[in-house]
């Protein structure tokens, strides 16, 4: 059985890689169907900008007859001395993500059965070897249920 957690960022993930806009700017080079969109390791190789889906909290909530989890992802564009790319980014993975359901059947024992919604905005800015690195993009919710059966 999946574990509620890999099932939700395999779902958000599956949500951004499905829309055309995060394709165009995250296509990894000479791939096709592979985009620069990672739960939380990001290879060295990769080169920005890439996205990155993290846990924040939650996880299952008991209040429903199946099992089902209600959980925060932070879902956040990493781009280096590029801040309107940063920008951009942050308004595609919003409306790649907020108010949308993920592609049934991507996890065989978990479905969502509410959209994804933007919590709040989240962004940060870093010096990186003397560079500005920027991160833009927000928390998430998602909420799961296990599949009968």
């Amino acid at each position: 059985m999946t574990s509620p957690h890999k099932a939700a960022r395999t779902m958000l993930i599956a949500t951004l890689d499905a829309d055309p806009t995060i394709q165009s700017m995250l296509l990894i080079p000479d791939t096709v169907d592979q985009y620069k969109t990672f739960g939380a390791h990001v290879d060295p190789t990769i080169y920005n900008p890439y996205v990155v889906v993290q846990r924040y909290g939650g996880g299952l909530d008991n209040d429903a007859q199946s099992q089902a989890a209600d959980m925060l992802w932070t879902v956040c564009g990493y781009t280096l001395e590029d801040e309107q790319l940063a920008e951009d980014l942050q308004e595609a993975i919003y409306n790649a993500l907020n108010k949308k359901m993920p592609p049934a059947g991507i996890v065989s024992d978990w479905e969502a059965y509410h959209w994804i919604e933007e919590v709040w905005p989240y962004e940060d800015r870093d010096m990186r070897n003397n560079r500005p690195f920027f991160e833009k993009g927000a928390v998430y919710r998602i909420k799961i249920a296990e599949c009968a059966g």
